[in-house]
């Protein structure tokens, strides 16, 4: 930095650019107040004092961390739709052995991240399209003239004109 800290010196002023200038850094690589310090040619406590003292900045390094995070959980759900190699050591006694295991893709992160990133082609099953017309006016005789003309269910039972007249005892 061009106004960095010189030994024995006062810190360099704030500069209204630091604020995007953190967010960057910490939404690439994650960087602690101690790493920001050492970039800006400050101390710790200088970072520390900006943060209270400039919203911004400290808006700035929140926007960041939550950047990051979000990267780390993309990369993570992007492993789990490929599938993850690992090795796993065991020691028994004094002989390590090391076992080379593969987990597989992960069909439910795999559906996930295509109903997200696609939509239009992949979907989400659990859209439901609920368009129509419901009767609720129907009456008994109605159902009952409906299910015998579909498979003889009530076989000519006699039926009053409407539910409203008929005792239904509630089990």
């Amino acid at each position: 930095m061009s106004n960095a800290k010189k030994k024995g010196g006062r810190p360099p002023e704030y500069d209204e650019k630091y604020a995007a200038m953190a967010r960057e850094m910490v939404a690439e690589s994650n960087l602690s107040q101690s790493r920001l310090a050492k970039v800006f040619g400050v101390g710790k406590t200088t970072i520390t004092d900006w943060k209270r003292e400039h919203p911004e900045f400290a808006q700035a390094l929140a926007a960041g961390e939550e950047s990051y995070k979000v990267k780390v959980v993309e990369q993570n759900l992007y492993r789990l739709c490929k599938g993850i190699r690992y090795t796993v050591t065991t020691e028994t006694g004094k002989v390590k052995t090391a076992r080379k295991m593969f987990a597989p893709p992960n069909p439910k992160a795999i559906e996930f991240f295509l109903s997200r990133r696609a939509p239009e082609r992949w979907p989400s099953v659990k859209q439901i399209d609920l368009t129509g017309n419901m009767n609720l006016t129907n009456t008994a005789a109605d159902l009952a003239g409906f299910l015998d003309g579909i498979d003889g269910t009530t076989q000519g039972l006699t039926h009053n004109e409407s539910a409203d007249e008929q005792d239904v005892e509630a089990e």
